[in-house]
């Protein structure tokens, strides 16, 4: 739960600290910067929501609002956001290839959700001045979104529980790394809710890729 928090908390907490130490020193770049915190704000406070009823309730009555919108159009904006919190690691997110353009129906937040959650488990397990690549398979009837980092990767005992409810793998459990083991479970949920799938591929230091499909209209 505290990964899940802490995700967008940081990047609020970094995008305030570059409009005070002068990073975003023009008027757009102070507004682009406070339309993220904003954006941010949203998405925390509806995580927490959702932490509160999960206290209560099964993962299963988590709520889906739909809103019609174009794949590049959504991908554009919610990458452009996220290669700014990548270059704050001194990372990359390197995306590969054209972006369809494809009807999709999704809440927008919670698909931001789901990448913020594979993302930022690309930057804890990756070194610094790596990248994050990220390309987009155009189907018949579907999209799928892959996101691949470089970094320590993820044994093969390991992988059939990576989507599971609290579970860290062998390798983690006694390190200072950070997290609940809820990210890639909530992102499986919030997918799967929207009649995509979602899977993974690693190694060890080999890097990991995720992937996940959504649904043309």
């Amino acid at each position: 739960i505290s990964h899940d928090l802490k995700t967008p908390l940081s990047s609020i907490s970094g995008y305030v600290e570059g409009i005070r130490d002068g990073i975003a020193k023009d008027e757009d770049g102070i507004k682009r910067y406070s339309n993220i915190i904003l954006k941010k704000s949203k998405e925390l406070s509806k995580l927490i929501d959702d932490i509160l009823e999960q206290s209560k309730t099964e993962l299963n009555e988590m709520s889906i609002e739909r809103k019609e919108i174009y794949s590049d159009d959504y991908l554009k904006e919610v990458l452009g956001d996220l290669s700014i919190d990548v270059a704050t690691h001194n990372m990359k997110l390197d995306v590969k290839g054209q972006l369809p353009r494809a009807l999709i129906s999704i809440d927008i937040i919670r698909i931001n959700q789901v990448i913020n959650n594979i993302i930022s488990n690309s930057i804890k397990y990756s070194k610094s001045g790596e990248k994050i690549e990220i390309w987009v398979d155009d189907e018949i009837d579907k999209i799928t979104v892959n996101i691949k980092d470089f970094g320590s990767g993820i044994s093969i005992d390991d992988i059939p529980f990576v989507f599971n409810k609290f579970y860290r793998g062998e390798k983690y459990r006694n390190t200072n790394i950070s997290g609940s083991g809820l990210g890639l479970s909530i992102s499986k949920y919030i997918v799967e809710s929207h009649g995509g799938n979602i899977k993974c591929s690693s190694s060890l230091e080999s890097g990991t890729t995720i992937s996940f499909t959504i649904l043309k209209i």
